[in-house]
């Protein structure tokens, strides 16, 4: 569970996601699809949690942080952006926001799903990266324990809960 800053909604193409800011100091603006916004449409704005989550198909595991340094030398090992928050280009008429981020962090916990199908996600980490702990939902095959690091791209989900 992480605490966040809740601000408003906005319409997905599936949904709604709201756009949020983290709490623990930097105020990191960052957009999360709600799951549950149907039941709480009137949420008022401020503090709240949200047991984010997030599906990725990019995500590449480092065994130590020596090993992800040589490949990614100038990215802080928790570090969080939120590229779906605004665009690039701050003139990009045909950005559309959605609740994707590019993130690395520290592997916390390892789950895995042997019943997953072939086109399932099999394995959930739970990371803490910039100001959040999230778990992140993606097929793997490769070993992952506690301790390791990960790195790619996120599409972040989760149910708003009052503070």
């Amino acid at each position: 569970m992480t605490k966040l800053t809740f601000h408003y909604f906005m319409n997905h193409d599936e949904g709604k996601m709201a756009r949020m800011t983290t709490s623990e100091g930097m105020e990191i603006p960052v957009n999360i699809f709600i799951d549950n916004a149907a039941d709480v449409e009137d949420f008022p704005e401020g503090p709240c949690c949200v047991d984010i989550c997030g599906v990725s198909g990019d995500l590449k595991i480092y065994a130590s942080e020596e090993e992800f340094r040589a490949v990614e030398p100038r990215r802080d090992v928790t570090s969080m952006i939120p590229i779906g928050t605004f665009p690039a280009d701050g003139d990009d008429k045909s950005f559309k926001q959605s609740p994707d981020v590019l993130l690395s962090g520290k592997v916390l916990d390892v789950g895995w799903d042997p019943d997953a199908g072939p086109d399932e996600p099999n394995c959930c980490l739970v990371i803490r990266t910039l100001e959040m702990e999230v778990n992140i939902y993606l097929r793997n095959n490769k070993p992952v324990e506690e301790g390791y690091i990960v790195c790619g791209s996120a599409w972040m989900f989760g149910g708003l809960l009052e503070a």
